[in-house]
């Protein structure tokens, strides 16, 4: 879905912004990578195979997510507060 608004996105706003692209591929790439983490996993080749990629390192509302979540977050303020 968000490879979608993406597109849609790319469609209104030429390439003017680029960063602004960047920075949504990689949270799309990064919500992906992060979600495979977990023992759910993530269908990274869908809708071509539903066998979902995962290394079950952290349990979802756990401390390990935590962990990436909380400094992930104030990576994220400085960033929009910079850019």
């Amino acid at each position: 879905m968000s490879f979608l608004v993406w597109l849609l996105l790319s469609m209104i706003y030429p390439l003017t912004n680029m960063a602004l692209y960047v920075l949504l591929l990689a949270g799309y790439i990064s919500h992906l990578v992060l979600d495979s983490l977990n023992p759910q996993g993530v269908a990274w080749l869908w809708p071509v195979t539903r066998k979902k990629f995962r290394i079950p390192m952290f349990d979802t509302g756990g401390v390990g997510e935590s962990l990436i979540v909380i400094p992930s977050l104030v990576v994220l303020l400085i960033l929009v507060m910079v850019l």
